[in-house]
């Protein structure tokens, strides 16, 4: 595989095989379906665009979406998921899920050739489910949520971004994702992009 300077990751699906976590975070979310529903919907909608207030404004916008399709308030849907649909998530990767066999060998091998690293994940509590799951955040350089880069991926300025901060121009950095619907929107600013399948397999 070619060098490069900088490995970005995503989370979800990358770091760990995220089989199943679809079921359990619905039987863990009975109450709160209608929620649950509308926050993939509205995720959907935002998908892709660039918000330049950031992160603020990013969950403002997701939360006014799911506001008015379940008749919440903003602050209610605010506290479902800060206060129990992301936590949710955190738990059920500590009682059901583990790295990717081979992850801590791979990012040592990684380090040892000198490579930035860093997460780049579409959901927020990125630092508390990789604790969850037994991977250190700190063997990272950066852990970001893509809303607190402006958006959601494929959103160009995201990846612009994220090469900016680790200082690494984007052909020297390659983005490692399970969807190129979205992690491979790397592509479109001149990163390369690698499934989490092929990255481990050659690594």
């Amino acid at each position: 595989m070619q060098q490069y300077k900088t490995i970005i990751f995503d989370l979800d699906g990358t770091l760990y095989d995220s089989h199943g976590l679809k079921k359990k975070i619905i039987f863990g979310s009975l109450r709160n379906l209608s929620l649950l529903r509308q926050e993939r919907a509205a995720r959907r909608a935002i998908m892709g665009k660039f918000y330049p207030h950031g992160e603020m404004e990013v969950y403002n916008t997701l939360f006014d979406l799911i506001a008015e399709k379940t008749g919440r308030r903003r602050i209610e849907v605010s506290d479902w998921f800060w206060g129990k649909y992301m936590p949710l998530q955190a738990s059920i990767l500590k009682r059901h899920f583990k790295p990717v066999p081979g992850l801590e060998a791979a990012l040592e091998e990684l380090r040892s050739r000198g490579c930035k690293l860093a997460v780049l994940s579409d959901y927020g509590f990125a630092k508390e489910k990789m604790e969850a799951l037994g991977i250190d955040p700190a063997k990272f350089d950066a852990v970001w949520s893509s809303p607190e880069l402006g958006g959601l991926k494929p959103c160009p300025e995201v990846f612009r971004k994220a090469c900016e901060l680790l200082g690494s121009a984007p052909e020297e950095t390659l983005m490692v994702g399970d969807r190129p619907d979205t992690d491979g929107g790397a592509k479109k600013v001149g990163m390369a992009f690698l499934s989490a399948e092929e990255f481990f397999a050659s690594n």
